[in-house]
């Protein structure tokens, strides 16, 4: 008992991430996961870009250490390609090709770089206002300590802090609020 193709080839596609395709019999295409542009209308145009050489199919097939990659132009567009053996247990059944657009890695570090960029800016950002919410908080009973302190000092008595809690130092200002 078997499983199709159709089965297989969304299978493969979906654990990968990518598009796929299998070879047979001298390199041979037998089936893709790529979709067909419309102009073309032909999977079997597409399995033939894709063949490859009977050299080369045996080089994957026997490949037990890498896989052999490539870039390929179909349908207008570049794509990379790596290819290695389909085993299925300790037997050799054919070879496979997992394929990505040529830009697919260029694109997503473009896009990670920028949502980090964004990121890091809008962290900084919280970061900065939090320290100076907080330089705030700390030097405003300090400066009015200061100011009503001068005041004192050149004698006007009646200045009063407006602070009934303890100062940083835990002491309570009560000289000046009294």
């Amino acid at each position: 008992m078997g499983t199709s193709l159709d089965t297989l080839l969304p299978y493969f596609k979906s654990t990968s991430v990518a598009d796929v395709v299998l070879y047979l019999e001298q390199g041979r295409a037998i089936g893709t996961t790529f979709a067909v542009p419309e102009e073309t209308a032909d999977t079997a145009t597409t399995l033939d870009e894709l063949s490859i050489s009977p050299d080369l199919y045996e080089r994957n097939l026997n490949n037990i250490e890498s896989t052999l990659g490539e870039n390929v132009r179909l349908h207008n567009r570049w794509y990379r390609l790596a290819r290695g053996p389909l085993r299925v247990g300790r037997d050799k059944l054919g070879v496979f090709a997992v394929v990505l657009p040529s830009n697919f890695i260029i694109s997503a570090g473009v896009t990670s770089r920028n949502t980090y960029a964004l990121l890091f800016t809008l962290a900084m950002a919280c970061v900065v206002l939090i320290g100076v919410l907080i330089a705030q908080h700390i030097t405003r009973p300090l400066n009015q300590l200061v100011k009503t302190s001068r005041a004192v000092a050149e004698g006007d008595l009646g200045q009063r802090t407006g602070s009934a809690a303890p100062t940083r130092s835990g002491n309570w200002p009560t000289p000046l609020t009294k």
